[in-house]
């Protein structure tokens, strides 16, 4: 009876850890997110500053254009809104956690471009 209880008790445990490691859900994805409408501004006010993501500095990949964030979709995702170290402090800090939201719920549509 005691070993039931205890596998009982290491099951659920088990179960709640494993919950715990689910990737997280983007609150409120209910309109179409798309580069077009609705990250391309946030790329251009945060990223493609002088000096930064602009394509004047050859020691940066442009973020000017839709194809040139796709070519690096995987170092935006994890540098902007898993890491939020882009960008980076001394040039106004992390994204919003609107704006974060927003590149979520894009990512998990897929990207569309228009």
């Amino acid at each position: 009876m005691k070993l039931n209880i205890v596998f009982s008790l290491m099951w659920a445990m088990w179960m709640l850890a494993l919950g715990s490691c689910k990737k997280e859900k983007v609150a409120a994805c209910e309109e179409e997110v798309t580069y077009e409408s609705h990250v391309r501004a946030i790329i251009q006010q945060n990223c493609t500053v002088t000096g930064c993501h602009d394509g004047s500095n050859a020691m940066r990949k442009p973020l000017r254009t839709y194809d040139e964030v796709m070519a690096v979709i995987d170092w935006v995702e994890r540098r902007a809104v898993i890491e939020k170290s882009m960008p980076p402090a001394a040039s106004g800090g992390p994204l919003s956690e609107e704006e974060i939201r927003i590149l979520r719920c894009w990512l998990e549509q897929g990207t569309p471009e228009k």
